[in-house]
């Protein structure tokens, strides 16, 4: 099969990923609850078949005669699998409220409970999803050449139509097709991709892998592998040691920044899809830049190394947008006026969403984009690991750090240090990659060093003079804050202005001693005597807001 007709088929295959994290999450609500815990949950368990399945296919991919065969195949086992989790979706429930009445005190066992049953519930189709990506690296790589090149391509591919995924599922097919239809018409999608893979296979000669193979195997020989096998047990430790700190920095900046713009935007389901698409996108267009980076002559380690140490201090940037920009007069009429000023269309809220995530980690998510097939060239250059089992190997640890960086960041470093400090804890991640891949690299280090950390210094004093505060809709500067807490699951914020005093979660106003939410609190306590007249006494409770 040809690499352009199976692109828009690998397409496909990630818009399918997507949709289905955004469905599942949505159906598994109605069991584990609406709370940053059960979405944590259920990511987490979705993150652990991507890394179970990207491992166990590297340990596999000596029995595959044909890739591509073993990719519909898992195509089917995707789709027919989702349907059967819609099928099976009562007993699903019953079991879970067994777990709540048996374990309801237990919080800890509870916990882990709901996280087993989760990720033993998805475990098949994710762990099918995380083995595509090295079989197709395995079967369209047929000479070392290729390899950086199909890296960067399939994965900038599959990461773009996640993107599209999301979108899709957010802005569309919960609201025009329910949760239910939506997951059905995906599977059906993964069933069409299997099946059309399979016919395409029949048409082609079957001769035609088996003869590329062998004529890949000449320049093989020319490369000497008597160096690269000296330095090899050190090499492999530490590529992949990148691969997994990397992943957990990323999954940690994605959770730290889109807990920092739940203050900026509307926290709804429109604003985490495209913070999410945002993410995506610089993404893929760091993967597709990989190869024409790659083309500078310049020491692939001092590149990894220098990008590495670029997302540090780029991360460290978003302090200053997020606790300095965020809170001028600027950013506050031009951006935060046109989302909650109904004046304007809802179109114009979107396209402001779409700006705001941009400017806070758009760069940042492109350096991303080109780090990972770098060290998964990286990897395959200088060990002796086959294209599959390279992009296995760096997947499957890419994913486990991943794993742990979300429930780090989520559960530690937020609730315990704050945006501002988790966000330098985790660049410190950056830098110290950076400075061990400079290092090794050989290659101009004390320019490299000596203009990092002149850049450092700067960024860090810039953002340090700024405010300790997010500015949500309606607030002021001069206001004078009273409490502010950034916890785990929202960011608390109590205020004084002139007499009155309001408190927001994640920017959003929800109670204050002002009149005019006093009385909508009193209209609150008139309702009870429309339906019963000889009702004399109301007592209202306003909860959450102290009222």
């Amino acid at each position: 099969m040809s690499k352009k007709a199976f692109t828009l088929l690998f397409f496909l295959s990630g818009l399918c990923g997507l949709i289905y994290q955004i469905l599942w999450t949505r159906l598994l609500s109605f069991i584990l609850g609406n709370t940053y815990v059960a979405i944590s949950i259920i990511v987490a368990s979705f993150l652990v078949g991507l890394f179970a399945g990207a491992w166990l296919i590297g340990i596999y991919m000596h029995r595959c005669r044909n890739e591509l065969r073993w990719y519909a195949f898992l195509e089917f086992i995707i789709g027919g699998y989702a349907l059967l989790i819609l099928a099976g979706y009562g007993l699903t429930e019953s079991v879970f409220l067994a777990l709540n009445a048996a374990m309801g005190e237990l919080n800890l066992l509870h916990l882990a409970g709901k996280f087993f049953l989760t990720a033993l519930l998805i475990f098949p189709p994710t762990a099918a999803m995380g083995a595509t990506l090295p079989l197709v690296i395995q079967y369209f790589t047929k000479n070392k050449q290729a390899f950086m090149e199909n890296i960067s391509f399939f994965y900038a591919i599959n990461t773009l139509g996640g993107a599209v995924g999301v979108f899709c599922a957010g802005f569309f097919i919960i609201e025009i097709l329910g949760v239910r239809e939506g997951i059905i018409c995906t599977a059906l999608l993964n069933m069409a991709i299997g099946l059309i893979i399979v016919l395409q296979l029949r048409k082609s000669p079957p001769e035609t892998v088996g003869k590329t193979a062998v004529t890949a195997k000449k320049p093989e020989k020319s490369i000497p592998k008597k160096k690269q096998k000296a330095a090899a047990p050190y090499d492999r430790f530490l590529y992949l040691s990148a691969a997994g700190f990397a992943g957990f920095a990323a999954l940690s900046y994605e959770i730290i920044w889109t807990r920092g713009l739940k203050f900026l935007i509307h926290n709804t389901t429109y604003s985490f899809s495209i913070i999410l698409v945002t993410f995506l996108v610089g993404i893929a267009v760091g993967s597709l830049l990989m190869p024409r980076i790659r083309k500078w002559k310049i020491s692939e380690h001092f590149l990894y190394g220098i990008l590495q140490v670029a997302l540090g201090l780029f991360a460290i940037m978003t302090i200053y947008l997020f606790y300095d920009f965020s809170n001028s007069t600027f950013f506050q009429e031009y951006f935060v006026k046109i989302i909650y000023d109904y004046a304007y269309h809802w179109i114009w809220g979107i396209v402001i969403f779409v700006v705001i995530c941009s400017m806070m980690f758009l760069i940042p998510a492109i350096i991303m984009g080109v780090l990972f097939p770098l060290i998964n060239d990286i990897y395959f250059r200088h060990t002796d690991a086959k294209a599959g089992k390279t992009v296995s190997a760096i997947y499957a640890v890419n994913t486990l750090f991943s794993i742990l960086g979300s429930l780090a960041s989520g559960f530690i470093l937020l609730p315990q240090f704050g945006i501002k400090t988790a966000i330098l804890i985790i660049s410190v991640i950056n830098f110290a990659l950076g400075i061990v891949f400079i290092w090794k690299s050989e290659y101009k280090r004390l320019p490299a060093f000596a203009v990092s950390s002149l850049l450092l210094i700067v960024i860090i004093a810039s953002t340090a003079s700024g405010s300790d505060y997010l500015l949500g809709r309606g607030e002021r500067q001069q206001d004078r804050v009273l409490y502010y807490k950034e916890g785990a699951v929202a960011t608390v914020k109590v205020f004084e202005r002139q007499r009155a005093r309001y408190m927001n979660i994640d920017g959003i106003t929800i109670a204050s001693t002002s009149r005019s939410l006093l009385q909508k609190e009193k209209l609150i306590g008139h309702l009870p005597f429309f339906f019963n007249e000889s009702i004399q006494d109301v007592l209202s409770v306003g909860l959450a807001s102290g009222i």
